[in-house]
Protein backbone atom coordinates (compact mmCIF):
# COMPACT_ATOMS: atom_id res chain seq x y z
CA UNK A 1 0.00 0.00 0.00
CA UNK A 2 1.60 3.47 -1.07
CA UNK A 3 2.13 5.62 1.92
CA UNK A 4 0.75 9.24 2.19
CA UNK A 5 4.32 10.58 2.54
CA UNK A 6 5.12 8.66 -0.86
CA UNK A 7 2.08 10.16 -2.76
CA UNK A 8 2.98 14.12 -1.81
CA UNK A 9 6.62 13.31 -3.03
CA UNK A 10 5.14 11.84 -6.59
CA UNK A 11 3.08 14.27 -6.83
CA UNK A 12 5.96 17.06 -5.62
CA UNK A 13 8.03 15.16 -8.49
CA UNK A 14 6.17 16.04 -11.22
CA UNK A 15 4.27 18.71 -10.31
CA UNK A 16 4.40 20.01 -13.20
CA UNK A 17 2.37 17.17 -15.05
CA UNK A 18 -0.08 17.34 -12.33
CA UNK A 19 -0.56 21.01 -12.69
CA UNK A 20 -1.38 20.41 -16.84
CA UNK A 21 -3.18 17.62 -16.01
CA UNK A 22 -5.77 19.54 -13.91
CA UNK A 23 -5.73 22.27 -15.71
CA UNK A 24 -6.56 20.55 -19.07
CA UNK A 25 -8.87 18.12 -17.52
CA UNK A 26 -11.20 21.26 -15.81
CA UNK A 27 -10.51 23.29 -19.41
CA UNK A 28 -12.46 20.08 -21.15
CA UNK A 29 -15.21 20.15 -18.37
CA UNK A 30 -15.62 23.65 -18.41
CA UNK A 31 -15.64 23.79 -22.79
CA UNK A 32 -18.56 20.93 -22.32
CA UNK A 33 -20.86 23.21 -20.40
CA UNK A 34 -20.65 25.97 -22.70
CA UNK A 35 -23.05 24.41 -25.63
CA UNK A 36 -24.09 20.78 -27.12
CA UNK A 37 -21.83 18.94 -29.37
CA UNK A 38 -23.37 16.90 -32.58
CA UNK A 39 -21.54 14.24 -32.45
CA UNK A 40 -20.91 14.05 -28.31
CA UNK A 41 -24.65 14.04 -28.15
CA UNK A 42 -25.07 11.17 -30.70
CA UNK A 43 -22.75 9.02 -28.52
CA UNK A 44 -24.63 9.67 -25.49
CA UNK A 45 -27.69 8.96 -27.44
CA UNK A 46 -26.64 5.96 -28.49
CA UNK A 47 -25.48 5.02 -24.52
CA UNK A 48 -28.70 5.72 -23.60
CA UNK A 49 -30.28 3.02 -26.45
CA UNK A 50 -27.63 0.58 -25.31
CA UNK A 51 -28.13 0.89 -21.71
CA UNK A 52 -31.44 2.22 -21.02
CA UNK A 53 -34.18 2.32 -23.85
CA UNK A 54 -33.58 5.69 -26.06
CA UNK A 55 -35.77 6.82 -28.25
CA UNK A 56 -32.91 7.83 -30.72
CA UNK A 57 -29.96 5.10 -32.47
CA UNK A 58 -27.36 5.58 -35.43
CA UNK A 59 -25.71 2.18 -35.93
CA UNK A 60 -23.29 4.07 -38.18
CA UNK A 61 -21.33 5.16 -35.01
CA UNK A 62 -18.56 2.46 -33.96
CA UNK A 63 -19.56 1.75 -30.36
CA UNK A 64 -16.66 2.26 -27.81
CA UNK A 65 -17.34 5.95 -27.12
CA UNK A 66 -20.80 5.50 -26.23
CA UNK A 67 -20.25 2.07 -24.21
CA UNK A 68 -18.09 3.50 -21.72
CA UNK A 69 -20.20 6.61 -21.14
CA UNK A 70 -23.03 4.11 -20.83
CA UNK A 71 -20.78 2.36 -18.00
CA UNK A 72 -20.39 5.44 -16.58
CA UNK A 73 -24.33 6.18 -16.56
CA UNK A 74 -24.41 4.06 -13.18
CA UNK A 75 -23.88 7.45 -11.79
CA UNK A 76 -26.25 9.02 -13.74
CA UNK A 77 -26.51 10.41 -17.14
CA UNK A 78 -25.33 13.97 -16.81
CA UNK A 79 -22.78 12.94 -14.27
CA UNK A 80 -21.67 10.01 -16.66
CA UNK A 81 -20.59 12.48 -19.82
CA UNK A 82 -18.00 14.29 -17.00
CA UNK A 83 -17.03 11.26 -15.65
CA UNK A 84 -16.12 10.38 -19.28
CA UNK A 85 -14.38 13.65 -19.96
CA UNK A 86 -11.97 12.76 -16.60
CA UNK A 87 -11.41 9.06 -17.86
CA UNK A 88 -10.62 10.32 -21.52
CA UNK A 89 -7.80 12.93 -19.80
CA UNK A 90 -6.77 10.74 -17.22
CA UNK A 91 -6.06 7.69 -19.90
CA UNK A 92 -4.10 10.50 -22.00
CA UNK A 93 -1.99 11.24 -19.58
CA UNK A 94 -0.97 7.82 -18.86
CA UNK A 95 -0.26 6.96 -22.47
CA UNK A 96 1.64 10.59 -22.67
CA UNK A 97 3.95 9.10 -19.43
CA UNK A 98 4.47 5.57 -20.89
CA UNK A 99 4.89 6.41 -24.78
CA UNK A 100 7.43 8.87 -23.73
CA UNK A 101 9.35 6.19 -21.37
CA UNK A 102 9.25 3.76 -24.94
CA UNK A 103 10.82 6.86 -27.19
CA UNK A 104 13.26 7.70 -24.53
CA UNK A 105 12.45 11.53 -24.29
CA UNK A 106 11.52 13.73 -21.24
CA UNK A 107 7.76 12.96 -19.83
CA UNK A 108 7.61 16.58 -18.78
CA UNK A 109 8.67 17.90 -21.91
CA UNK A 110 6.44 15.73 -23.86
CA UNK A 111 3.27 15.95 -21.88
CA UNK A 112 3.87 19.65 -21.63
CA UNK A 113 4.30 20.10 -25.38
CA UNK A 114 0.97 18.15 -26.22
CA UNK A 115 -1.18 20.08 -23.71
CA UNK A 116 -1.15 22.55 -26.61
CA UNK A 117 -3.89 25.18 -27.28
CA UNK A 118 -5.16 22.82 -30.94
CA UNK A 119 -5.27 19.42 -28.20
CA UNK A 120 -7.46 21.93 -25.30
CA UNK A 121 -9.34 23.28 -27.86
CA UNK A 122 -10.11 20.10 -30.31
CA UNK A 123 -9.27 16.72 -27.59
CA UNK A 124 -13.16 16.97 -26.33
CA UNK A 125 -15.51 19.25 -28.43
CA UNK A 126 -16.72 16.08 -30.30
CA UNK A 127 -15.98 13.64 -27.81
CA UNK A 128 -12.92 11.04 -29.70
CA UNK A 129 -10.06 12.93 -30.65
CA UNK A 130 -8.13 12.93 -27.49
CA UNK A 131 -9.33 9.11 -26.69
CA UNK A 132 -8.29 8.07 -30.32
CA UNK A 133 -5.04 9.66 -29.51
CA UNK A 134 -4.39 8.40 -26.51
CA UNK A 135 -5.25 4.42 -27.76
CA UNK A 136 -2.81 5.55 -30.58
CA UNK A 137 0.08 6.02 -28.23
CA UNK A 138 -1.03 3.13 -26.36
CA UNK A 139 -0.57 1.12 -29.37
CA UNK A 140 2.81 2.26 -30.30
CA UNK A 141 4.35 1.75 -26.70
CA UNK A 142 2.73 -1.85 -26.82
CA UNK A 143 4.04 -2.39 -30.07
CA UNK A 144 7.71 -1.32 -29.54
CA UNK A 145 7.32 -3.30 -26.82
CA UNK A 146 6.73 -6.32 -29.04
CA UNK A 147 3.54 -7.00 -26.94
CA UNK A 148 0.89 -8.49 -29.36
CA UNK A 149 -1.62 -8.45 -26.87
CA UNK A 150 -1.75 -5.20 -25.83
CA UNK A 151 -1.27 -3.52 -29.20
CA UNK A 152 -4.02 -5.55 -30.68
CA UNK A 153 -6.27 -4.54 -27.98
CA UNK A 154 -5.25 -0.65 -27.89
CA UNK A 155 -5.62 -1.21 -31.84
CA UNK A 156 -8.76 -2.78 -31.79
CA UNK A 157 -10.31 -0.72 -29.36
CA UNK A 158 -9.38 2.35 -31.18
CA UNK A 159 -10.95 0.91 -34.33
CA UNK A 160 -14.28 0.66 -32.36
CA UNK A 161 -13.92 4.69 -31.27
CA UNK A 162 -13.17 5.62 -35.12
CA UNK A 163 -13.69 3.25 -38.09
CA UNK A 164 -10.64 5.54 -39.98
CA UNK A 165 -8.28 4.21 -37.35
CA UNK A 166 -8.06 1.24 -39.51
CA UNK A 167 -5.26 2.93 -41.37
CA UNK A 168 -3.12 2.31 -38.66
CA UNK A 169 -2.81 -1.16 -39.49
CA UNK A 170 0.35 -0.66 -41.18
CA UNK A 171 2.33 0.13 -38.08
CA UNK A 172 2.11 -3.45 -36.70
CA UNK A 173 4.27 -4.54 -39.94
CA UNK A 174 7.28 -2.93 -37.19
CA UNK A 175 6.47 -5.82 -35.03
CA UNK A 176 9.23 -8.35 -37.19
CA UNK A 177 7.74 -10.75 -35.46
CA UNK A 178 5.21 -13.16 -36.89
CA UNK A 179 3.94 -14.75 -33.65
CA UNK A 180 3.32 -11.20 -32.29
CA UNK A 181 1.46 -10.33 -35.31
CA UNK A 182 -0.88 -13.47 -35.19
CA UNK A 183 -1.58 -12.33 -31.56
CA UNK A 184 -2.52 -8.92 -32.72
CA UNK A 185 -4.54 -10.02 -35.19
CA UNK A 186 -6.21 -12.35 -33.45
CA UNK A 187 -6.93 -10.25 -30.47
CA UNK A 188 -8.03 -7.41 -32.50
CA UNK A 189 -11.02 -10.12 -34.33
CA UNK A 190 -11.93 -11.21 -31.06
CA UNK A 191 -12.44 -7.46 -29.95
CA UNK A 192 -14.66 -6.96 -32.92
CA UNK A 193 -16.70 -9.87 -32.81
CA UNK A 194 -19.69 -8.52 -30.05
CA UNK A 195 -20.15 -5.63 -32.14
CA UNK A 196 -20.39 -7.39 -35.30
CA UNK A 197 -23.01 -9.72 -33.22
CA UNK A 198 -24.81 -6.70 -32.39
CA UNK A 199 -25.12 -5.62 -36.10
CA UNK A 200 -26.14 -9.10 -37.07
CA UNK A 201 -28.85 -9.28 -34.30
CA UNK A 202 -29.63 -5.73 -35.32
CA UNK A 203 -29.91 -5.56 -38.96
CA UNK A 204 -29.23 -9.18 -40.08
CA UNK A 205 -25.72 -8.39 -41.23
CA UNK A 206 -22.74 -7.81 -39.09
CA UNK A 207 -21.47 -5.19 -41.11
CA UNK A 208 -24.05 -2.97 -41.51
CA UNK A 209 -22.45 -0.44 -39.24
CA UNK A 210 -19.49 0.02 -41.63
CA UNK A 211 -21.35 0.57 -44.70
CA UNK A 212 -23.56 2.89 -43.23
CA UNK A 213 -20.47 4.97 -42.31
CA UNK A 214 -18.87 4.39 -45.87
CA UNK A 215 -21.94 5.73 -47.54
CA UNK A 216 -22.70 8.66 -45.39
CA UNK A 217 -18.92 9.78 -45.06
CA UNK A 218 -17.25 8.67 -48.18
CA UNK A 219 -19.60 7.40 -50.94
CA UNK A 220 -22.46 9.89 -50.85
CA UNK A 221 -20.22 12.63 -49.66
CA UNK A 222 -18.28 13.61 -52.62
CA UNK A 223 -20.69 16.47 -53.66
CA UNK A 224 -18.99 18.31 -50.32
CA UNK A 225 -15.46 18.31 -51.36
CA UNK A 226 -13.86 20.98 -49.57
CA UNK A 227 -10.14 21.68 -50.69
CA UNK A 228 -6.73 21.09 -48.88
CA UNK A 229 -6.38 24.16 -46.38
CA UNK A 230 -3.39 25.04 -45.27
CA UNK A 231 -4.13 27.10 -42.46
CA UNK A 232 -5.75 23.33 -40.63
CA UNK A 233 -2.14 22.00 -41.05
CA UNK A 234 -0.63 24.79 -38.87
CA UNK A 235 -3.40 25.31 -36.62
CA UNK A 236 -3.03 21.60 -35.86
CA UNK A 237 1.24 21.95 -35.58
CA UNK A 238 1.66 25.65 -34.24
CA UNK A 239 4.43 26.83 -32.47
CA UNK A 240 5.64 22.81 -33.11
CA UNK A 241 6.50 23.21 -36.42
CA UNK A 242 9.70 25.21 -36.04
CA UNK A 243 10.87 22.33 -33.05
CA UNK A 244 9.62 19.46 -35.29
CA UNK A 245 12.10 20.53 -37.98
CA UNK A 246 15.08 20.88 -36.12
CA UNK A 247 14.31 17.21 -34.41
CA UNK A 248 14.05 15.89 -37.45
CA UNK A 249 16.97 17.83 -39.30
CA UNK A 250 18.80 16.20 -35.88
CA UNK A 251 17.80 12.84 -36.36
CA UNK A 252 18.85 12.64 -39.92
CA UNK A 253 21.84 14.82 -40.48
CA UNK A 254 23.49 12.51 -37.44
CA UNK A 255 21.99 9.25 -38.92
CA UNK A 256 20.53 8.36 -36.14
CA UNK A 257 16.79 7.21 -37.16
CA UNK A 258 15.72 4.13 -35.67
CA UNK A 259 12.85 2.03 -35.90
CA UNK A 260 11.01 4.63 -33.10
CA UNK A 261 11.57 7.41 -35.38
CA UNK A 262 10.21 5.56 -38.87
CA UNK A 263 6.74 4.93 -36.51
CA UNK A 264 6.08 7.94 -36.16
CA UNK A 265 7.26 9.21 -39.83
CA UNK A 266 4.86 6.41 -40.58
CA UNK A 267 2.23 7.74 -38.42
CA UNK A 268 2.59 11.18 -39.53
CA UNK A 269 2.45 10.19 -43.46
CA UNK A 270 -0.68 8.13 -42.67
CA UNK A 271 -2.82 10.63 -40.70
CA UNK A 272 -1.87 13.57 -42.69
CA UNK A 273 -2.69 11.28 -46.49
CA UNK A 274 -6.26 10.30 -44.69
CA UNK A 275 -6.93 13.66 -44.16
CA UNK A 276 -5.70 15.14 -47.70
CA UNK A 277 -8.23 12.38 -49.30
CA UNK A 278 -10.91 12.70 -47.31
CA UNK A 279 -14.18 15.04 -48.92
CA UNK A 280 -14.67 17.13 -45.77
CA UNK A 281 -11.40 18.36 -44.63
CA UNK A 282 -11.82 19.69 -40.87
CA UNK A 283 -8.39 20.57 -38.65
CA UNK A 284 -9.00 17.79 -35.96
CA UNK A 285 -9.17 15.12 -38.58
CA UNK A 286 -5.37 15.58 -38.38
CA UNK A 287 -5.16 15.27 -34.75
CA UNK A 288 -2.86 12.48 -34.64
CA UNK A 289 -0.29 14.68 -36.33
CA UNK A 290 0.09 15.68 -32.14
CA UNK A 291 2.38 12.40 -31.66
CA UNK A 292 5.04 12.51 -34.31
CA UNK A 293 5.25 16.32 -33.94
CA UNK A 294 5.20 16.02 -29.99
CA UNK A 295 7.92 13.72 -30.22
CA UNK A 296 10.02 15.04 -32.78
CA UNK A 297 9.65 18.49 -30.76
CA UNK A 298 11.21 17.18 -27.58
CA UNK A 299 14.80 15.76 -29.58
CA UNK A 300 14.45 19.77 -30.93
CA UNK A 301 14.82 20.77 -27.66
CA UNK A 302 17.27 19.12 -26.92
CA UNK A 303 19.34 21.78 -28.23
CA UNK A 304 18.21 24.59 -26.67
CA UNK A 305 17.84 25.54 -22.81
CA UNK A 306 14.25 25.52 -22.19
CA UNK A 307 12.31 24.08 -19.24
CA UNK A 308 9.37 22.22 -18.90
CA UNK A 309 8.11 24.37 -16.82
CA UNK A 310 8.07 27.04 -19.31
CA UNK A 311 6.73 25.37 -22.33
CA UNK A 312 3.93 24.36 -19.35
CA UNK A 313 3.31 28.11 -18.41
CA UNK A 314 3.05 28.95 -21.83
CA UNK A 315 0.68 26.36 -22.95
CA UNK A 316 -1.70 27.48 -19.50
CA UNK A 317 -1.45 31.27 -20.33
CA UNK A 318 -2.34 30.11 -24.06
CA UNK A 319 -5.64 27.79 -22.69
CA UNK A 320 -6.61 30.87 -20.35
CA UNK A 321 -6.99 32.79 -23.97
CA UNK A 322 -8.89 30.43 -25.29
CA UNK A 323 -11.38 30.01 -22.21
CA UNK A 324 -11.77 33.43 -22.59
CA UNK A 325 -12.61 33.16 -26.42
CA UNK A 326 -15.06 30.77 -25.72
CA UNK A 327 -16.84 32.61 -22.47
CA UNK A 328 -17.26 35.41 -25.00
CA UNK A 329 -18.52 33.74 -28.02
CA UNK A 330 -19.36 29.79 -26.81
CA UNK A 331 -21.46 28.89 -29.44
CA UNK A 332 -18.42 30.42 -31.88
CA UNK A 333 -15.77 28.16 -30.24
CA UNK A 334 -15.48 25.16 -31.95
CA UNK A 335 -17.76 24.19 -35.13
CA UNK A 336 -19.17 21.52 -33.89
CA UNK A 337 -20.87 23.38 -30.76
CA UNK A 338 -23.98 24.44 -30.96
CA UNK A 339 -26.34 26.95 -29.07
CA UNK A 340 -27.43 26.09 -25.41
CA UNK A 341 -30.77 24.32 -24.36
CA UNK A 342 -32.34 27.76 -23.70
CA UNK A 343 -32.24 28.60 -27.53
CA UNK A 344 -34.56 25.79 -28.45
CA UNK A 345 -38.02 26.29 -29.16
CA UNK A 346 -40.39 24.71 -26.92
CA UNK A 347 -42.66 22.56 -29.48
CA UNK A 348 -45.58 22.06 -26.68
CA UNK A 349 -47.33 19.68 -28.49
CA UNK A 350 -46.27 16.20 -27.79
CA UNK A 351 -45.86 14.77 -31.73
CA UNK A 352 -43.04 13.38 -32.82
CA UNK A 353 -40.86 15.73 -34.22
CA UNK A 354 -38.25 16.07 -37.84
CA UNK A 355 -35.43 18.45 -37.86
CA UNK A 356 -32.47 18.85 -39.51
CA UNK A 357 -31.16 19.80 -36.08
CA UNK A 358 -32.57 16.32 -34.74
CA UNK A 359 -29.59 14.85 -33.00
CA UNK A 360 -29.63 17.82 -30.84
CA UNK A 361 -33.06 17.72 -29.98
CA UNK A 362 -33.18 14.34 -29.06
CA UNK A 363 -29.93 14.94 -26.72
CA UNK A 364 -32.61 18.03 -25.15
CA UNK A 365 -35.23 14.90 -24.55
CA UNK A 366 -37.75 15.03 -27.88
CA UNK A 367 -37.77 12.10 -29.70
CA UNK A 368 -37.20 13.56 -33.17
CA UNK A 369 -36.22 11.90 -36.60
CA UNK A 370 -34.21 13.84 -39.62
CA UNK A 371 -35.57 16.57 -42.04
CA UNK A 372 -37.71 15.09 -44.86
CA UNK A 373 -36.36 16.14 -48.06
CA UNK A 374 -38.25 18.65 -49.97
CA UNK A 375 -40.82 16.44 -52.43
CA UNK A 376 -41.71 14.50 -48.57
CA UNK A 377 -42.31 17.78 -46.40
CA UNK A 378 -46.30 17.88 -47.31
CA UNK A 379 -46.28 13.77 -46.52
CA UNK A 380 -45.10 14.43 -43.06
CA UNK A 381 -47.35 17.04 -42.25
CA UNK A 382 -49.91 15.02 -43.89
CA UNK A 383 -48.73 12.26 -41.06
CA UNK A 384 -48.97 15.05 -38.17
CA UNK A 385 -45.22 15.77 -37.83
CA UNK A 386 -43.68 19.00 -36.28
CA UNK A 387 -40.85 19.66 -38.93
CA UNK A 388 -38.26 22.20 -37.19
CA UNK A 389 -36.08 24.06 -39.52
CA UNK A 390 -33.14 25.92 -38.58
CA UNK A 391 -32.13 28.07 -40.95
CA UNK A 392 -28.67 26.13 -41.68
CA UNK A 393 -26.78 25.83 -44.68
CA UNK A 394 -28.78 21.86 -45.10
CA UNK A 395 -31.07 21.37 -46.91
CA UNK A 396 -30.99 23.74 -49.39
CA UNK A 397 -35.02 24.59 -48.45
CA UNK A 398 -33.86 26.05 -44.86
CA UNK A 399 -33.21 29.30 -46.22
CA UNK A 400 -35.88 29.24 -48.87
CA UNK A 401 -38.97 31.21 -47.08
CA UNK A 402 -40.87 30.92 -50.74
CA UNK A 403 -40.96 27.36 -50.35
CA UNK A 404 -41.62 26.86 -46.61
CA UNK A 405 -44.52 29.21 -46.66
CA UNK A 406 -46.09 27.24 -48.84
CA UNK A 407 -47.05 24.97 -45.74
CA UNK A 408 -48.77 25.54 -42.31
CA UNK A 409 -46.37 27.91 -40.39
CA UNK A 410 -46.92 27.28 -36.23
CA UNK A 411 -43.96 29.95 -35.64
CA UNK A 412 -41.20 31.60 -37.47
CA UNK A 413 -37.86 33.39 -35.44
CA UNK A 414 -34.65 34.47 -37.55
CA UNK A 415 -33.38 31.33 -36.48
CA UNK A 416 -35.96 28.26 -37.24
CA UNK A 417 -39.66 27.85 -38.72
CA UNK A 418 -42.13 25.83 -37.40
CA UNK A 419 -44.40 23.79 -39.70
CA UNK A 420 -47.17 21.59 -38.83
CA UNK A 421 -50.85 21.04 -39.28
CA UNK A 422 -52.37 20.98 -35.04
CA UNK A 423 -54.82 18.70 -36.53
CA UNK A 424 -52.52 15.84 -37.04
CA UNK A 425 -49.94 14.65 -34.84
CA UNK A 426 -47.73 11.64 -34.88
CA UNK A 427 -46.95 9.78 -32.26
CA UNK A 428 -43.42 9.77 -31.15
CA UNK A 429 -41.68 6.63 -31.49
CA UNK A 430 -38.19 5.21 -31.26
CA UNK A 431 -35.97 6.39 -34.39
CA UNK A 432 -33.47 3.62 -35.29
CA UNK A 433 -33.38 3.51 -39.32
CA UNK A 434 -30.43 3.07 -40.43
CA UNK A 435 -28.85 5.90 -42.75
CA UNK A 436 -28.83 3.48 -45.90
CA UNK A 437 -32.78 2.49 -44.98
CA UNK A 438 -33.66 6.48 -45.06
CA UNK A 439 -31.72 6.89 -48.43
CA UNK A 440 -33.55 4.03 -50.39
CA UNK A 441 -37.03 4.87 -48.60
CA UNK A 442 -36.57 8.61 -49.98
CA UNK A 443 -35.10 7.24 -53.50
CA UNK A 444 -37.46 4.59 -53.72
CA UNK A 445 -40.39 7.13 -53.42
CA UNK A 446 -38.99 9.22 -55.67
CA UNK A 447 -37.47 7.38 -58.48
CA UNK A 448 -38.30 3.47 -57.93
CA UNK A 449 -34.50 3.15 -57.17
CA UNK A 450 -32.60 1.93 -54.13
CA UNK A 451 -28.80 1.79 -53.90
CA UNK A 452 -26.46 -1.19 -53.01
CA UNK A 453 -26.79 -1.95 -49.16
CA UNK A 454 -23.96 -4.67 -49.10
CA UNK A 455 -20.63 -3.28 -47.81
CA UNK A 456 -18.39 -5.86 -50.16
CA UNK A 457 -20.64 -4.86 -53.08
CA UNK A 458 -20.42 -1.27 -51.95
CA UNK A 459 -16.60 -0.83 -52.03
CA UNK A 460 -16.43 -2.65 -55.58
CA UNK A 461 -19.03 -0.28 -56.86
Amino acid sequence: MIKTENIKDIIFENKLIVLLYLFSTMFFIYQHTTGISWDFAAYVLNAKYIFSNGFYFELLRPPLASVLIGLFSLFGWLVAEYMYLIFVSSLYLISCLKISEILNVDKRIFYALSINPFLLLFGLSVGTELLSLALLQLFVFYLLKNDGLKSGTSFALNALLRYTNFIYLPVVLFTKNFKKIAIFIGISILLFLPWLWFNLAFSGSPLTSFADYYALNIKYRDYMFMPFDIYDFILVVNYLLPLFLIGLWLKVSDRRMNRKDWVMILILIITFFSYYNASLKYPRFLFNLILPFVYFSVIGLERFKIKAEHIGLLNICLGVFILWTIIISPSGATNSIFSNPSDYPNVTENCMISSNRWVIINYLGRPAEPNPRDFRVREYLDKGYRIVIYKDPEPDYARNSSFLKQFPVIEETERYVILGDRSKCMEPYVFDKTYLEQLNESLYLKYNFSVETNFFRMLLS
